[in-house]
């Protein structure tokens, strides 16, 4: 079933397989994006749980009929959730410093760590175009090959493949915004593709 045929079975059927069905299918997107923001195992299950909360509750006025649709909803809602925690707990700075020492990235260069990067990661995804920022959160953050974005989208799979190379070097730009320099859009798509945090034993 699609996103937005589960999304409807719930919203007005209470049909708690479809919602299920959902869960399974962006518990790694969600999961990861708020391990990125709150580098703890902890908060990003209580994230986690927060933001399908949030997605039952406003199943009815969600979409879902374009691709990447909900999954973008999906990653900003959780982008928002962490924030209200981070400021509620007072405690991130901690987290980022815990995280960054006990997760390298072998492959990143020079003084810059993966944890100064995604941390300002989520906040960059969420100022691209939707179309990108689609992409983006389905690609890297749900793990979805281009071969199947093609198909969802019905774009080429070398025009699914520029707009990914357009939206990466445009987080690259982000990035160097805020003052986290990458070296190059290659090293930042390929940290990104290996950046989601095993999401076993998540519960919601």
């Amino acid at each position: 079933m699609s996103d937005h045929a589960l999304l409807t079975a719930y919203a007005r059927r209470g049909d708690a397989q479809a919602f299920a069905q959902l869960v399974r299918g962006y518990q790694d997107l969600v999961y990861g994006t708020a391990m990125r923001r709150l580098r703890h195992a902890d908060d990003a299950r209580e994230a986690t749980q927060q933001t399908f909360i949030k997605l039952a509750r406003a199943a009815g006025t969600i979409q879902g009929t374009s691709p990447g649709e909900l999954g973008a909803w999906l990653h900003r809602t959780t982008v928002n959730t962490c924030r209200d925690l981070v400021r509620a707990a007072g405690r991130r700075r901690t987290h980022e410093s815990a995280y960054a020492q006990a997760r390298p990235t072998a492959d990143w260069p020079g003084d810059v760590s993966w944890g100064e990067v995604s941390a300002a990661l989520d906040e960059a995804i969420a100022e691209l175009d939707d179309e990108r920022r689609g992409l983006v959160v389905e690609h890297f953050l749900a793990g979805r090959s281009q071969r199947e974005l093609a198909g969802a989208t019905g774009l080429s799979p070398a025009t699914v493949s520029r707009r990914l190379a357009s939206a990466v070097e445009a987080l690259r730009e982000a990035l160097g915004r805020r003052g986290v320099v990458t070296p190059t859009a290659g090293v930042l798509g390929t940290a990104m593709a290996g950046a989601l945090p095993a999401a076993a034993g998540t519960t919601c």
